[in-house]
């Protein structure tokens, strides 16, 4: 059955020894749900203290871009703070971007208040016709884009069995998902096959 992570009850369960906060709750065996605005949080266990934290197991985010779920996130592990609206996930995470895409990072970080999520350490991301790698990924729900840093590799397929893809080299890249287009504003190196070509700024249309 589900149980709201946002009522507290008192189990008499000990604290993890590293803990430094009293322990208020600890839900097993459930699927605890959390609400608040644009995100939804589910997971098999929460642990509740009294600073205002959770420990959550094996998550499952939901955040929205207005009626639709934009971004799907799984991990093992997240710490969310009741009131600040922050969160923080690790262990095993996955980003689903819909259509098949999903990003893999170290961990990602949730800043509710300005309804950004951010990739902590480099992160990498794969299609049905397509994948690449990035220093850090920003998705901000505000207007459904996401940013891409530190360098940033693209690999673009026409199909399973192309042996000559579009490879795209940049400082870093911004994809509208509205629009369906990705901007590398700082330049960029295209190359295919023999093909190499260099730009002050490239615009790539998804479809």
């Amino acid at each position: 059955g589900k149980r709201s992570i946002t009522t507290t009850h008192s189990t008499g369960a000990p604290a993890p020894a590293n803990a430094s906060w009293p322990l208020a709750a600890r839900v097993t065996g459930t699927t605890s749900t959390y609400n608040r605005g644009a995100v939804r949080v589910a997971a098999q266990e929460t642990v509740e203290f009294a600073s205002g934290w959770f420990e959550l197991r094996d998550v499952e985010v939901s955040l929205y871009h207005g009626p639709d779920v934009v971004y799907a996130l799984t991990s093992q592990r997240a710490r969310l703070h009741r009131d600040r609206r922050e969160a923080i996930a690790s262990g095993d995470v996955r980003l689903s971007l819909g259509g098949g895409v999903a990003v893999s990072a170290a961990g990602f970080s949730l800043r509710g208040e300005e309804r950004v999520l951010e990739s902590q350490g480099p992160a990498t991301f794969a299609g049905e016709a397509m994948g690449g790698l990035a220093g850090g990924v920003t998705c901000r729900l505000e207007d459904n884009s996401i940013s891409l840093t530190g360098g940033v590799s693209f690999v673009w397929r026409r199909s399973a069995d192309d042996t000559t893809p579009l490879i795209v080299l940049a400082p870093r890249a911004a994809c509208s998902r509205d629009e369906a287009a990705v901007s590398f504003s700082e330049g960029a190196t295209l190359m295919r096959g023999s093909l190499r070509l260099q730009g002050a700024a490239v615009r790539v249309q998804l479809r």
